[in-house]
């Protein structure tokens, strides 16, 4: 568990993951892979409707009402999503949104809280929100040395100062002091490193 700014911010191991998914029903099953693998938000999710969906481009086009700045975004369908996507679109057949409920007077499911907090107990995770999901991709990204002005991009961030959070400093440091070894040991052959 990491604090920022004295908020908690939870990244989910890859272990935790498959833990999770494996006790998960579909549709939050594909809901929790969706965020795990494009940082959109929760509401942009649930929210998703075909004709956002740009296949040939492998493009999903949020439009500036449904994203939480008032800006449109573009978020790239990784290999993973767009299989997600496209198994989703012959499981629910004709409709508006991605994740359909007859029920509801959106047209679409409501996040499903109760059964993302019981699959968490399942498989013994704790203290993970909705949220964290979000966190674990963009803190993924950052890193596998993404710079954090393309994560800033994808996250949909008014600035990249935001961004910053899903950089943990300590280990960010760590990195750039080992390249910096790395380039002194390379152009300083009597570097005695056998201390």
């Amino acid at each position: 568990m990491i604090y920022v700014n004295d908020q908690k911010e939870r990244v989910l191991s890859t272990f935790e993951e498959q833990r999770l998914l494996e006790v998960c029903p579909r549709d939050l099953k594909d809901a929790i892979r969706i965020a795990l693998n494009t940082a959109m938000r929760r509401g942009e999710i649930i929210g998703l409707r075909w004709d956002w969906l740009d296949f040939d481009e492998n493009l999903i086009n949020i439009p500036k009402t449904h994203t939480k700045t008032q800006e449109s975004k573009k978020v790239p369908m990784n290999q993973v999503v767009r299989k997600i996507l496209l198994e989703r679109k012959l499981f629910v057949g004709i409709t508006d949104f991605v994740f359909p409920s007859e029920t509801s007077k959106t047209g679409h499911i409501y996040w499903p809280y109760r059964l993302f907090k019981s699959a968490c107990k399942k498989v013994d995770i704790t203290d993970l929100r909705l949220h964290d999901l979000r966190h674990t991709a963009a803190t993924r990204l950052v890193e596998s040395g993404i710079p954090l002005h393309t994560v800033s991009k994808l996250l949909g961030h008014s600035t990249v100062k935001i961004t910053e959070r899903y950089s943990h400093p300590d280990e960010s440091l760590r990195r750039g002091t080992d390249i910096l070894a790395n380039y002194a040991l390379s152009t300083d052959k009597s570097t005695d490193i056998g201390i």
